[in-house]
């Protein structure tokens, strides 16, 4: 958790210029914040079940990361391009322009993917959450290949 502080508040001092966090600061922030609470919830989890109570922990664990995904695909759209955060393939980090069409399309696609987790959770069916989740961040992936494959043959 003091990781996480820390990557907050000197991210945006050790990210190289071309990449700086400063650009989407107050998405930075919520997203560190997000991170936090995530890290926090999980540890929360642990504890509890580690003072004897009973309760199904990888239900629990599961809908935290499907909330988790919902919250951080919410966010996914602002951010711009860095080396902490978001889709950062080699296409991605090569084109402004691919960087941001692919987080478009990664917000909807890991809010639907963190929804659909849920309901699994919900149906109780917690071990199927990296199906939905899974697939939002392999179609994001393949989408920016895709996307900058389709750029680059039109400007060759």
């Amino acid at each position: 958790m003091f990781g996480i502080v820390l990557l907050t508040r000197f991210g945006p001092w050790l990210s190289p210029a071309r990449y700086n966090v400063s650009s989407f600061d107050p998405t930075w922030q919520r997203l560190m914040l997000l991170v936090f609470c995530l890290i926090t919830a999980l540890f929360s989890v642990m504890l509890w079940s580690a003072l004897g109570h009973a309760f199904d922990v990888g239900r629990v664990v599961a809908g935290t990361l499907c909330i988790f995904f919902i919250f951080f695909g919410n966010f996914l759209s602002k951010v711009r391009p860095n080396f902490f955060l978001g889709i950062r393939t080699p296409w991605t980090l090569a084109s402004e322009q691919v960087w941001v069409a692919t987080h478009r399309v990664a917000a909807w696609v890991t809010v639907f993917g963190g929804i659909c987790g849920l309901a699994l959770v919900l149906a109780g069916r917690p071990q199927w959450i990296l199906a939905p989740i899974g697939f939002a961040i392999l179609f994001s992936v393949g989408y920016s290949f895709v996307l900058y494959k389709q750029m680059a043959s039109r400007h060759p």
